[in-house]
């Protein structure tokens, strides 16, 4: 059996004791735009989605609060720390990203 099969499968069995809710990293795109939205001024509580209790909590917390959001950004953070400590990740990457990319990426993380 592969290893990292095995690690998954307790990965995904810690998040599920922990967390209550099986590992997922979508739901967090719909909280984030729902945030979004509501800052430009789109009434996202009126849609169904948002009208139950669980959804009407996350959306009205931070986003700190919320679990799928801290595993994308933990994701994206040990990504890239592995990336890094592999020698895979090297400095002129950062240099060829045209600044507007930059400020794409930062918009959407947000």
């Amino acid at each position: 059996m592969d290893r990292g099969s095995v690690l998954l499968a307790f990965g995904n069995s810690a998040i599920l004791l922990l967390s209550g809710k099986p590992w997922g990293v979508t739901s967090a795109f719909a909280l984030w735009g729902a945030k979004l939205a509501q800052l430009i001024g789109i009434p996202v509580t009126h849609w169904g989605y948002w009208q139950t209790k669980a959804n009407a909590a996350a959306l009205h917390a931070p986003l700190s609060h919320d679990v799928t959001t801290v595993m994308d950004v933990g994701i994206v953070i040990g990504s890239l720390l592995a990336a890094g400590l592999a020698g895979q990740f090297p400095k002129r990457y950062f240099h060829a990203i045209p600044f507007k990319m930059w400020i794409g990426v930062l918009v959407t993380a947000s």
